[in-house]
């Protein structure tokens, strides 16, 4: 009896072991199914060579891109200098333009009142009718043709110096030259 319980329990540890052993050839099986489907979707020497090529690429790629874009944010900041410099340029342009439309509308208030002064100043020449003897004594005006003539008046203009224009003088005397003032300096320090 006694062996044959030993015999029993030896039975049943060899079915154990039995199954056991099925379910890691189970196991077995399975694991080789799942390594066997890795390595058909694994890539191949060729494709890993390629890849890495590819991912040196990236990298000089990535440092192009840092070089470009450091060279735009430069291209970026220089133009915004250049435009800042156009529009103080063009405020400049327009101050100057509007101090030479001023002189020049000076020049012509000047040219007028001195138009003004000298046809205000000028004498004409009438020759009147009571005093026989200036027409007599005149042969220039014939006294048939009109009672009272008058002598047309010879008004000499300015030559209008140029903004910024300096006489120069040419005298003989060999010494350096020096501006000379233009007329309308040399009017206004008759006027102070």
């Amino acid at each position: 009896m006694a062996s044959l319980q030993v015999a029993a329990d030896i039975v049943s540890t060899i079915s154990t072991l039995e199954d056991d052993l099925q379910g890691i050839a189970q196991a077995q099986n399975n694991l080789l199914e799942v390594i066997l489907k890795a390595q058909a979707s694994m890539i191949s020497d060729a494709e890993l060579s390629g890849i890495k090529s590819n991912m040196d690429k990236v990298a000089i790629y990535n440092t192009k891109l840092m070089s470009l874009k450091a060279t735009m944010s430069m291209l970026t900041g220089r133009s915004k200098q250049l435009k800042d410099r156009a529009a103080k340029l063009q405020g400049l342009k327009k101050k100057y333009l509007s101090e030479i439309d001023d002189i020049r509308k000076m020049e012509r208030e000047k040219d007028q009142s001195i138009a003004a002064k000298t046809s205000t100043s000028t004498p004409t020449l009438i020759p009147s009718p009571a005093t026989p003897s200036t027409a007599m004594s005149s042969p220039a005006i014939p006294s048939a043709t009109c009672s009272s003539t008058t002598i047309p008046r010879l008004v000499k203009k300015k030559k209008k110096t140029k903004v910024r224009q300096a006489l120069i003088d040419d005298g003989d005397d060999g010494r350096s030259w020096t501006p000379k003032k233009s007329l309308s300096q040399q009017d206004l320090a008759l006027k102070k």
